[in-house]
């Protein structure tokens, strides 16, 4: 029975959670990584801004270390984050 549940908990994660309509930045990574969050973002929907966004970001996605951001947005984010949502969303 418990693995019912758990499917349909996966079911509704995948069909209701996604990056769909949420804008992104992206702060103080290589490029490398910048164009692999980047493609992770985009492919599940999501859309990254340049730095001459002029409206409020849904997400900053940031470095563990963390960083100094030029932009503002409603919630800040590590790599990590980006990378759990789209092993749930995959």
């Amino acid at each position: 029975m418990s693995h019912s549940k758990g499917s349909l908990f996966y079911f509704i994660l995948f069909y209701f959670v996604s990056f769909s309509d949420l804008t992104f930045f992206i702060v103080d990574f290589v490029n490398e990584d910048t164009e692999l969050l980047k493609d992770a973002i985009e492919s599940h929907g999501g859309l990254v801004v340049c730095s001459s966004f002029k409206g409020i970001a849904d997400y900053a996605v940031v470095p563990l270390s963390g960083a100094e951001l030029s932009q503002t947005a409603t919630e800040i984010v590590t790599h990590l984050w980006i990378v759990s949502i789209v092993c749930i969303l995959s």
